[in-house]
């Protein structure tokens, strides 16, 4: 959280590696990314993307488009990991490419970590999350052209632009703290009691 804000969590000289979380279902739209990605390889060489989830009724049809679009050396699906937070640290962005969420805890998960956010624009969670492009960046859901030009976007993207949209992220996630939902259930309680 903020409370633990340090300076060298701010490096973004490097940005060649993406992270996306979450079982490998239709509803996280990974098959959008790995085809995604398979454009955006073409033009940034060095670039991955390491899909970490549960091993879902997706996994066989990613693994195939993965061969299929050559991607073996861009593209890994790790399968379930029980802790994933002290990964976080080892990429330089989260993408969400979800058709929906409820809420988007994975871009909660992401922010704690410091981690710029390429997100969809889907129902719901993500917008609010990201106030609307202040916290990170949103592209319309499922659409790849808006996605390829919000990815540029992210890369071409000042230091301190980056760095400013993570802070506001960190303020607006303290929000979705336990310890705010406790004093909110307090205050509706005391109302009706």
């Amino acid at each position: 959280s903020l409370s633990e804000f340090k300076p060298q969590y701010f490096n973004f000289k490097n940005r060649n590696k993406f992270l996306s979380v979450g079982r490998l279902t239709k509803q996280k739209n990974f098959s959008f990314l790995v085809n995604s990605f398979s454009i955006l390889v073409k033009r940034f060489k060095q670039i991955t993307l390491t899909i970490i989830g549960e091993n879902a009724e997706e996994e066989e049809l990613l693994k195939k488009l993965i061969i299929k679009k050559n991607l073996q050396n861009n593209v890994f699906l790790l399968g379930y990991k029980k802790d994933i937070n002290n990964l976080y640290k080892d990429y330089d962005c989260f993408i969400l490419s979800s058709l929906y969420e409820d809420p988007g805890a994975v871009l909660i998960e992401a922010a704690n970590n410091f981690l710029p956010i390429i997100s969809s624009d889907c129902p719901s969670g993500p917008k609010e999350i990201l106030e609307y492009g202040k916290n990170g960046f949103l592209f319309k859901t499922n659409d790849q052209n808006d996605f390829l030009k919000v990815f540029e976007e992210y890369i071409n993207a000042p230091e301190n632009e980056l760095k400013n949209k993570i802070l506001s992220l960190g303020k607006k996630i303290e929000e979705y703290t336990s310890a705010n939902h406790c004093n909110d259930l307090i205050t509706i309680l005391k109302k009706n009691l």
